[in-house]
């Protein structure tokens, strides 16, 4: 760094010397800009903030080589499935705007259809090989092949269409619905409705784990266990009056599931 001005630096080796395979320095920049790896697919990508619109500018790398792959400018680039990108284009507050998904070498493969926001990380144990999930639709991971699609996967009520994915349990799809106020299960592989269960306070129901036959999550109410297979309740267990639902954590604690909230903790077999 020098001054206002930012270089960033890629390079590749070993513990012995970082730079054995090869270094590339970037073009010093006042812009905001990072570099990261993803090793999963072999690829770095290069962030730069642009001048407004689009709002970043993008290059894409060769983990291995260091060797240019594409040039991107927009909005948003994120590496999804088995080596693809899914980019955005013209997204606002309470708008998404346009997504692409690229194959490797940045070539486009499709639009996708229904944009929408990306769910949180949400609890996944599936008992099948998983598609990628892009707005309405299951996709192939390598191919980017639209596999079903359906309306059950995207919430339009709020502002901007996002994903209604809570967790992935089996073979099957838990999708929220404020609307209906219930809790649905989809296929992985055909992307039809399985069971759809009642459920007043779907709207909140937030994080959760999975051992892949239930999902326990927390809503406004308290902690429950559905399981997966047929909608069935397994157990409800109220919030404390003193807790507020807001602020509630649940999480994997080995073959038990954890609660917290503030500087309380308590694990549950």
């Amino acid at each position: 760094m020098n001054g206002s001005l930012r270089t960033r630096i890629l390079t590749s080796g070993n513990t012995t010397n970082l730079t054995a395979n090869f270094i590339r320095k970037f073009e010093p920049s006042e812009k905001f800009g990072s570099v990261y790896a993803i090793p999963s697919t072999d690829t770095v990508i290069a962030m730069e903030q642009g001048t407004g619109d689009p709002q970043y500018r993008y290059t894409i790398y060769d983990l291995h080589s260091g060797t240019e792959r594409f040039r991107f400018e927009g909005d948003s680039l994120i590496p999804v499935g088995d080596g693809l990108f899914l980019t955005g284009l013209g997204g606002r507050s309470g708008y998404v705007g346009t997504q692409n998904l690229l194959a490797s070498d940045g070539s486009t493969i499709r639009a996708v259809p229904i944009p929408s926001y990306s769910s949180s990380q949400y609890p996944s144990m599936p008992s099948t090989a998983l598609p990628m999930f892009l707005g309405d639709g299951a996709y192939d991971p390598t191919s980017g092949d639209e596999l079903w699609r359906s309306s059950q996967l995207v919430d339009t009520q709020m502002a901007g269409t996002s994903s209604t994915i809570a967790a992935i349990v089996g073979n099957a799809i838990l999708v929220t619905s404020p609307e209906s106020r219930t809790i649905s299960a989809l296929d992985i592989e055909s992307g039809r409705q399985l069971w759809q269960t009642p459920r007043q306070d779907a709207y909140w129901i937030r994080n959760g784990v999975t051992n892949g036959e239930n999902f326990v999550f927390s809503d406004y109410t308290g902690i429950h266990s559905i399981r997966a297979h047929d909608g069935k309740m397994m157990w409800s267990v109220p919030l404390p009056a003193v807790v507020d639902p807001r602020g509630v954590a649940i999480a994997n604690a080995g073959n038990n599931v954890s609660f917290s909230w503030k500087n309380h903790f308590a694990v549950w077999r």
